[in-house]
Protein backbone atom coordinates (compact mmCIF):
# COMPACT_ATOMS: atom_id res chain seq x y z
CA UNK A 1 0.00 0.00 0.00
CA UNK A 2 2.77 2.36 0.89
CA UNK A 3 4.54 1.75 -2.46
CA UNK A 4 1.31 2.48 -4.30
CA UNK A 5 0.91 5.80 -2.46
CA UNK A 6 4.51 6.83 -3.12
CA UNK A 7 4.26 5.98 -6.83
CA UNK A 8 0.97 7.86 -7.06
CA UNK A 9 2.54 10.94 -5.47
CA UNK A 10 5.61 10.63 -7.74
CA UNK A 11 3.40 10.33 -10.81
CA UNK A 12 1.48 13.44 -9.76
CA UNK A 13 4.72 15.40 -9.38
CA UNK A 14 5.98 14.18 -12.75
CA UNK A 15 2.72 15.34 -14.33
CA UNK A 16 3.15 18.74 -12.64
CA UNK A 17 6.89 19.21 -13.30
CA UNK A 18 6.99 17.94 -16.91
CA UNK A 19 4.89 20.79 -18.41
CA UNK A 20 6.79 23.35 -16.33
CA UNK A 21 10.14 21.99 -17.52
CA UNK A 22 8.85 21.78 -21.10
CA UNK A 23 7.53 25.35 -20.91
CA UNK A 24 10.85 26.56 -19.49
CA UNK A 25 12.73 24.79 -22.28
CA UNK A 26 10.41 26.33 -24.90
CA UNK A 27 10.86 29.79 -23.35
CA UNK A 28 14.64 29.47 -23.42
CA UNK A 29 14.53 28.33 -27.08
CA UNK A 30 12.32 31.34 -27.91
CA UNK A 31 14.71 33.72 -26.11
CA UNK A 32 17.63 32.28 -28.10
CA UNK A 33 15.69 32.77 -31.31
CA UNK A 34 14.90 36.39 -30.42
CA UNK A 35 18.52 37.00 -29.45
CA UNK A 36 19.59 35.87 -32.93
CA UNK A 37 17.08 38.17 -34.64
CA UNK A 38 19.46 41.17 -34.78
CA UNK A 39 21.98 38.89 -36.47
CA UNK A 40 19.36 38.06 -39.11
CA UNK A 41 18.63 41.77 -39.63
CA UNK A 42 22.33 42.46 -39.96
CA UNK A 43 22.67 39.64 -42.49
CA UNK A 44 19.72 40.97 -44.52
CA UNK A 45 21.29 44.44 -44.43
CA UNK A 46 24.63 43.11 -45.63
CA UNK A 47 22.89 41.40 -48.57
CA UNK A 48 21.79 44.86 -49.76
CA UNK A 49 25.32 46.16 -49.27
CA UNK A 50 26.65 43.29 -51.40
CA UNK A 51 24.02 43.91 -54.06
CA UNK A 52 24.91 47.62 -54.16
CA UNK A 53 28.54 46.68 -54.79
CA UNK A 54 27.66 43.96 -57.32
CA UNK A 55 28.59 43.80 -60.99
CA UNK A 56 24.98 44.62 -61.87
CA UNK A 57 24.85 47.86 -59.86
CA UNK A 58 28.38 49.23 -60.28
CA UNK A 59 27.94 50.39 -63.91
CA UNK A 60 24.65 52.11 -63.07
CA UNK A 61 26.14 53.75 -59.99
CA UNK A 62 29.12 54.89 -62.05
CA UNK A 63 27.01 56.50 -64.76
CA UNK A 64 24.77 58.23 -62.23
CA UNK A 65 27.82 59.50 -60.35
CA UNK A 66 29.40 60.81 -63.55
CA UNK A 67 26.15 62.48 -64.61
CA UNK A 68 25.79 64.20 -61.25
CA UNK A 69 29.38 65.06 -60.44
CA UNK A 70 31.47 65.02 -63.56
CA UNK A 71 29.68 65.28 -66.87
CA UNK A 72 32.97 66.00 -68.63
CA UNK A 73 34.16 62.50 -67.69
CA UNK A 74 30.83 60.77 -68.40
CA UNK A 75 31.36 58.16 -71.11
CA UNK A 76 27.72 57.29 -71.81
CA UNK A 77 24.36 58.93 -71.40
CA UNK A 78 22.37 57.52 -68.55
CA UNK A 79 19.03 55.98 -69.45
CA UNK A 80 15.77 56.48 -67.61
CA UNK A 81 15.73 52.73 -67.01
CA UNK A 82 19.06 52.93 -65.19
CA UNK A 83 17.88 55.85 -63.06
CA UNK A 84 14.66 53.97 -62.33
CA UNK A 85 16.65 50.88 -61.24
CA UNK A 86 18.90 53.00 -59.00
CA UNK A 87 15.97 54.74 -57.30
CA UNK A 88 14.01 51.50 -56.99
CA UNK A 89 17.00 49.87 -55.26
CA UNK A 90 16.73 52.45 -52.48
CA UNK A 91 12.96 51.89 -52.32
CA UNK A 92 13.61 48.20 -51.68
CA UNK A 93 16.20 48.98 -49.01
CA UNK A 94 13.79 51.27 -47.15
CA UNK A 95 11.00 48.68 -47.27
CA UNK A 96 13.40 46.19 -45.69
CA UNK A 97 14.12 48.65 -42.85
CA UNK A 98 10.48 49.68 -42.40
CA UNK A 99 9.46 45.99 -42.14
CA UNK A 100 12.18 45.52 -39.49
CA UNK A 101 13.84 42.85 -41.63
CA UNK A 102 17.00 44.97 -42.05
CA UNK A 103 19.01 46.77 -39.39
CA UNK A 104 18.29 50.51 -39.60
CA UNK A 105 21.67 51.54 -38.19
CA UNK A 106 23.66 49.47 -40.70
CA UNK A 107 21.48 50.59 -43.61
CA UNK A 108 21.70 54.26 -42.61
CA UNK A 109 25.46 54.17 -42.16
CA UNK A 110 26.00 52.63 -45.59
CA UNK A 111 23.24 54.17 -47.73
CA UNK A 112 22.39 57.57 -46.20
CA UNK A 113 25.41 59.29 -47.78
CA UNK A 114 24.34 58.04 -51.22
CA UNK A 115 20.70 58.96 -50.66
CA UNK A 116 21.69 62.40 -49.41
CA UNK A 117 23.95 63.05 -52.37
CA UNK A 118 21.54 61.80 -55.00
CA UNK A 119 18.02 62.65 -53.84
CA UNK A 120 18.19 66.35 -54.62
CA UNK A 121 19.52 65.68 -58.12
CA UNK A 122 17.09 62.89 -58.92
CA UNK A 123 14.08 64.61 -57.37
CA UNK A 124 12.72 65.98 -60.70
CA UNK A 125 12.80 62.47 -62.19
CA UNK A 126 11.20 60.99 -59.05
CA UNK A 127 8.43 63.58 -59.09
CA UNK A 128 7.80 62.92 -62.77
CA UNK A 129 7.38 59.18 -62.14
CA UNK A 130 5.16 59.89 -59.12
CA UNK A 131 2.85 62.05 -61.23
CA UNK A 132 2.55 59.18 -63.69
CA UNK A 133 1.76 56.72 -60.88
CA UNK A 134 -0.84 58.89 -59.10
CA UNK A 135 -3.79 57.05 -60.61
CA UNK A 136 -2.41 53.72 -59.40
CA UNK A 137 -2.84 54.77 -55.75
CA UNK A 138 0.25 52.81 -54.70
CA UNK A 139 0.82 52.34 -50.96
CA UNK A 140 4.42 53.53 -51.26
CA UNK A 141 5.48 56.15 -53.75
CA UNK A 142 8.42 55.82 -56.13
CA UNK A 143 11.59 57.32 -54.66
CA UNK A 144 10.48 57.07 -51.05
CA UNK A 145 13.66 55.12 -50.29
CA UNK A 146 15.98 57.98 -51.22
CA UNK A 147 13.75 60.35 -49.25
CA UNK A 148 13.61 58.00 -46.26
CA UNK A 149 17.36 57.41 -46.15
CA UNK A 150 18.67 60.90 -46.92
CA UNK A 151 20.11 63.03 -44.16
CA UNK A 152 17.68 65.63 -42.77
CA UNK A 153 19.80 68.57 -43.94
CA UNK A 154 19.65 67.47 -47.58
CA UNK A 155 16.65 69.60 -48.53
CA UNK A 156 18.41 72.77 -47.40
CA UNK A 157 21.20 72.25 -49.91
CA UNK A 158 20.56 74.00 -53.19
CA UNK A 159 23.41 72.62 -55.24
CA UNK A 160 23.14 69.57 -57.39
CA UNK A 161 26.61 69.53 -58.95
CA UNK A 162 26.05 69.71 -62.71
CA UNK A 163 22.91 67.60 -62.94
CA UNK A 164 20.05 70.03 -63.49
CA UNK A 165 16.86 68.08 -64.15
CA UNK A 166 15.21 65.38 -66.16
CA UNK A 167 12.72 67.70 -67.83
CA UNK A 168 11.28 65.66 -70.70
CA UNK A 169 12.72 62.42 -69.38
CA UNK A 170 16.27 63.05 -70.61
CA UNK A 171 18.91 64.37 -68.24
CA UNK A 172 19.95 67.96 -68.79
CA UNK A 173 23.51 68.80 -67.86
CA UNK A 174 25.41 71.97 -67.16
CA UNK A 175 29.14 72.17 -67.45
CA UNK A 176 30.94 72.73 -64.16
CA UNK A 177 33.83 74.55 -65.86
Amino acid sequence: MRLKTISSIAATWVVIIAPIAGGYHALMAYKQSVAKQPDNRAAASMEFVKLFASQQMLPIRGRIYEAIHCYACAKDDISNTEVFAFVEFFDNVSVCVEANVCDKKIIASVFSPYATGHFKCLKPFIESVRRGEETLKLPISFGHGLEFLREPFAERRDECANFISFGDGKPVYQSIR
